[in-house]
């Protein structure tokens, strides 16, 4: 007769902790339109009405421009998120970089192009100050933001989940029996 017992295993599944989105405390920019400011970069309204822009009508608001968020503190930072205006139908050049005191800057993402929502995955660094210059535009010579998001750096934390498994381990036993011959 087989009798089966169950032996329960433990398998840890790690989880990794998402990035999150790190608040701004303020945004400036090397110039801007009247109703286009810096905070509406930063306002979580991405729209085409609500955005930062400069105008390029005035010498003051031609290419390059830049937009500057302070962080109000040091953060360790890896992803940006940068909504442009006018989704596809227009291309930005740019580069970003970051600071801890406002004036030494570190570049972390080298110009490159980019239209609509572009992410930009970075080695973790530490800043309390985030610059995006953009020094091209394929519809006219201003810059515009709709939304600019930054990320923590992903921090794996191992959070051990326990699965059972099931184990059918048969046991023989022997049983005599006697039977008339």
């Amino acid at each position: 007769t087989q009798t089966p017992t169950q032996t329960p295993t433990q398998t840890q599944t790690p989880t990794q902790t998402e990035s999150n989105q790190v608040a701004v405390s303020s945004a400036t920019a090397s110039s801007y339109d009247n109703s286009h400011t810096p905070n509406l970069a930063i306002n979580g309204d991405e729209s085409t009405s609500n955005y930062w822009g400069t105008n390029a009508m005035i010498t003051a608001g031609k290419l390059p421009q830049w937009l500057q968020l302070d962080l109000g503190t040091q953060t360790s930072i890896s992803q940006i998120t940068t909504h442009f205006y006018d989704g596809d139908s227009r291309t930005y050049t740019y580069y970003i970089q970051t600071s801890t005191d406002g004036s030494n800057w570190n570049t972390i993402v080298p110009t490159k192009t980019g239209s609509s929502i572009v992410t930009d995955t970075f080695t973790q660094t530490t800043a309390r100050y985030v610059k995006i210059t953009i020094t091209g535009n394929t519809a006219n010579l201003a810059a515009h933001i709709e939304q600019i998001k930054i990320y923590q750096s992903a921090n794996p934390t191992q959070t051990p989940t326990q699965t059972p498994t099931q184990t059918q381990t048969p046991t023989q036993t022997e049983s005599v029996s006697s039977s008339p011959n």
